[in-house]
């Protein structure tokens, strides 16, 4: 079966009916979304973007722990642009309507694949906050392709969603965005935290740092061992995670990473 690059696929490459399907159904929910208009919402809302296995995870369990935020417990993918922005409507709207109920300030929601729809983000909430988190890519392709088991694929999910990031950042919506390092996140936690919660207009919380065990993800029952691995890394003080390309990627495939993600990792000012 012949394989196409999709960016809006965790694992970037899908076979042809997979293309063939997400095509058509981008293009029938890709009509009326040209129309949509901003919602009307009583609270803020924050997103949390970034590569696959870049520490978006980690970024969002922290932040989420904030008392006046409410966090989205899974990835929802409700801006993926098979779904139509008029869909996506109804689903920030619940989220909204939830956080009020629960006397929330804001919306905190984390899907990665997000990266891709910033665009389609700041049309719906214009005042929204995106926080895109970043790792250098030998660490962050050594993750995906530990996970994945295809080196080209990891190279070009990385290469695919820090492009999309560092067209964004030049754009009209750049003063909503900000770019967090995992390597700063995890080096300086309590620093990094301190500025995070400032940008999206929120006073400090202890349990920033701290949050007890609970991740405020909503793990399946069903979930694979990554995902547990994941939960139990999330929820415990936070550890550097780097270099840890040494153990996965051998002389070639280091070189290969290097080459081909030069140009987007000097644009995110890693050497």
């Amino acid at each position: 079966m012949i394989s196409i690059p999709s960016r809006y696929s965790i694992r970037h490459y899908v076979d042809v009916r997979q293309w063939a399907r997400q095509r058509i159904a981008m293009v029938l929910a890709g009509m009326p979304s040209m129309f949509a208009k901003p919602v009307d919402l009583e609270c803020r809302f924050a997103f949390i973007v970034g590569c696959g296995h870049s520490g978006t995870t980690l970024a969002a369990t922290r932040l989420g722990a904030h008392p006046e935020i409410m966090l989205i417990g899974r990835e929802s993918n409700a801006f993926s642009p098979a779904k139509g922005l008029h869909c996506t409507r109804n689903i920030v709207r619940e989220w909204a309507h939830f956080a009020n109920a629960s006397e929330k300030k804001m919306v905190l929601e984390k899907t990665p694949k997000h990266v891709q729809r910033i665009g389609a983000i700041f049309k719906l909430i214009p005042n929204a906050k995106v926080v895109a988190i970043t790792r250098n890519p030998l660490d962050n392709v050594a993750s995906l392709y530990s996970r994945y088991g295809d080196l080209d694929a990891a190279i070009g999910r990385w290469i695919v969603d820090n492009s999309t990031l560092v067209a964004c950042l030049g754009g009209k919506y750049r003063d909503n965005i900000k770019v967090l390092r995992y390597e700063e996140l995890v080096n300086e936690p309590e620093l990094v935290m301190s500025d995070l919660v400032e940008f999206v207009g929120l006073p400090w919380s202890e349990r920033l740092i701290d949050i007890n065990g609970n991740s405020g993800i909503l793990w399946r029952a069903s979930s694979t061992a990554h995902q547990l691995n994941r939960q139990s890394q999330v929820s415990e003080k936070i550890v550097p995670r780097v270099d840890s390309w040494k153990r996965v990627l051998g002389v070639k495939d280091v070189e290969q990473v290097r080459v081909k993600t030069e140009v987007v990792a000097k644009s995110l000012g890693y050497a």
